[in-house]
């Protein structure tokens, strides 16, 4: 587990220690659909899901839109104290 500030300011906690090897798992279909959240939720809140070549984009944008992963921005995350932070712990996979 690693915590870190997102593009949006907010502090949260992931499993994600390594986005390059979850990247590779993922590309070679060997990550559940829990770690696929959690990956896709982490590329969100580091912005690079936006970076990265256009499938990663339109995927985070697609289980955005279906409840899975939240917007790096959304005030709405499980955990909200403010406008500006976010406790420290694992989000879930979209509620």
């Amino acid at each position: 587990m690693s915590t870190f500030t997102n593009v949006a300011g907010y502090q949260v906690t992931t499993t994600v220690d390594d986005h390059v090897g979850y990247i590779i798992d993922f590309e070679g279909g060997e990550l559940d659909d829990a770690d696929t959240i959690a990956l896709f939720q982490y590329l969100v809140d580091t912005g690079l899901a936006w970076q990265l070549q256009g499938f990663y984009g339109r995927t985070a944008k697609s289980l955005i839109e279906a409840g899975h992963i939240y917007r790096a921005d959304d005030l709405n995350r499980p955990g909200v104290i403010d406008a500006s932070v976010i406790e420290t712990k694992s989000l879930p996979a979209g509620e």
